[in-house]
């Protein structure tokens, strides 16, 4: 699944991972937007840019899903937005049989 922001396409299965790592991470201590792309990075192997990491960072942002708080390094915290998106995410996961 892909949405469009800035002539750019996001793919919302990414977000939902990004989303996911940033939730599950957030359980036991702060996390920090670096700390998220790197735990993305190691988690998925997939070696992805920062510039197109920042573009989904940026559009959970713009979209309601995330906040950060604090001051340097800023704290990201997902909002009830973003929970909801992870558990409707995990239920078309259900739904299409994806594991």
């Amino acid at each position: 699944m892909v949405v469009t922001m800035n002539d750019d396409r996001l793919d919302l299965y990414v977000l939902y991972v990004i989303l996911k790592i940033l939730y599950e991470k957030s359980m036991k201590s702060s996390v920090s937007l670096m700390d998220l792309f790197n735990s993305y990075r190691e988690l998925t192997g997939v070696k992805i840019s920062y510039e197109k990491f920042r573009k989904h960072i940026d559009y959970a942002f713009k979209t309601g899903l995330i906040e950060a708080k604090g001051e340097k390094p800023k704290v990201l915290v997902l909002t009830k937005k973003g929970i909801d998106f992870i558990f409707l995410f995990e239920r078309i996961k259900e739904l299409v049989g994806i594991k």
